[in-house]
This record gives structure tokens, C-alpha cells and sequence, in this order.
């Protein structure tokens, strides 16, 4: 399954996911092993939602639970990150006096680590 374009619905879930949280509802993203496929749903409602990294949203995600996308996946994921970088997505404007600037959060994503060897971002309070 490493070849599954899971990608095309990607901001399908992400609306939807949105959707029911906004209205206080809760959401359970399943898969069968709950492992790779529901973690990169996951994943990406984090990215495109939240302005999160692929690096941080992995972080993140396995702060809460063990996972283990697929590298196929994992590239989507990737890719997704580039496509959102492009867009000037992860650019969050802070003003400074009178002045507003763009700060750039994150640009490509390194090389993942474990939670544990570096600061976990939280999750959003309305998600766990």
C-alpha cells in the first residue's frame, strides 16, 4: 500500500475533521491497525488547520500515541509541507511596534527525531 495516493484526501478530511470539531463535536479517525493511514489524516488536518509542519504534526501525533505512517505516506506528508511552504502557509505575521513582519515558521521539514530528543509542541486544547 506503500503507492496509495491517500494524498487526494487530504483536505477532504481536514475540512470535515474541522467541521465537526467547530460545532463541539468529537471525531475518531480510524483505520484497521490505526497505525499509518488515520495518523497521516491526522497529520495533515494538523498542517492544513493548524499551520503546522510535517516535522512538528509527526511530533505531535506521536506525543499522543504510537504510529508508524508509511514511507509512502511519510512523502506525501512531505510533499504536502512543500505545497504549503509554497503557498506561504506557514507565514505568520507578528507586528513589532507599528510595524507588521512575516516570519517564516518552517521551511522544509528535517530529518524527523523522536519526541523525546526535542521540545513536542501541544496539541490544540479541543483535539486529543
Amino acid at each position: 500500500m506503500v503507492n496509495f495516493r491517500l494524498d487526494q484526501y487530504f483536505r477532504e478530511c481536514a475540512d470535515y475533521i474541522e467541521g465537526a470539531l467547530s460545532s463541539g463535536g468529537k471525531i475518531l479517525v480510524n483505520c484497521r491497525q490505526g497505525v499509518s493511514r488515520s495518523a497521516t489524516i491526522a497529520m495533515a488536518f494538523l498542517m492544513i488547520k493548524h499551520h503546522v509542519s510535517a516535522q512538528d504534526a509527526v511530533r505531535m501525533v506521536r506525543a499522543q500515541r504510537e504510529i508508524s505512517p508509511n514511507d509512502g505516506f511519510l512523502q506525501q506528508l512531505c510533499d504536502l509541507n512543500d505545497q504549503l511552504h509554497q503557498m506561504g502557509h506557514f507565514k505568520v505575521k507578528q507586528e513589532v511596534g507599528q510595524e507588521v513582519q512575516e516570519t517564516e515558521v518552517q521551511s522544509k521539514p528535517p530529518e524527523v527525531k523522536e519526541p523525546s530528543e526535542q521540545e513536542v509542541p501541544e496539541l490544540p486544547s479541543h483535539i486529543s
